[in-house]
């Protein structure tokens, strides 16, 4: 029905107390570090469904996407994914990017420039692949 944004988080985490505030801003949403959280966002025109996952809690369900999108096994934490539509030969098949910590990023507008890279991007695919 449309992308989907994982942030995934654990109890303890430096690097998710930098970057959660400026996911909540971003999105306009709010949830606990502990909370199990969605809800459709519309960025850009298109509708997106943002998941908010601590991997400490007792969301076994939800965990496990953690290590199947972890695609540099680096188990750490932030983790955040934009899963979407590629085209991979003529089949249209779920494409996911997937991004750690502060992305690298020395700033929080570094950041937001980056989400918004990630998100246009994911989004441009998915309406393009969607048709076919």
């Amino acid at each position: 029905k449309g992308p989907i944004f994982l942030a995934f988080r654990q109890d303890v985490c430096t690097a998710c107390e930098i970057m959660e505030p400026l996911l909540m801003d971003m999105f306009d949403v709010e949830f606990g570090k502990k909370e199990l959280f969605y809800q459709t966002i519309n960025y850009e025109g298109t509708d997106f469904v943002f998941y908010h996952i601590n991997i400490d809690d007792p969301y076994e369900k939800e965990t496990e996407a953690f290590y199947i999108y972890d695609k540099d096994r680096r188990s750490g934490v932030p983790m955040f994914v934009f899963i979407t539509l590629g085209n991979n030969s003529g089949e249209i098949q779920p494409y996911y990017i997937t991004a750690y910590s502060t992305l690298g990023k020395d700033t929080e507008t570094e950041r937001i420039e980056y989400f918004h890279e990630m998100i246009s991007t994911g989004i441009s695919f998915y309406k393009k692949n969607k048709e076919i």
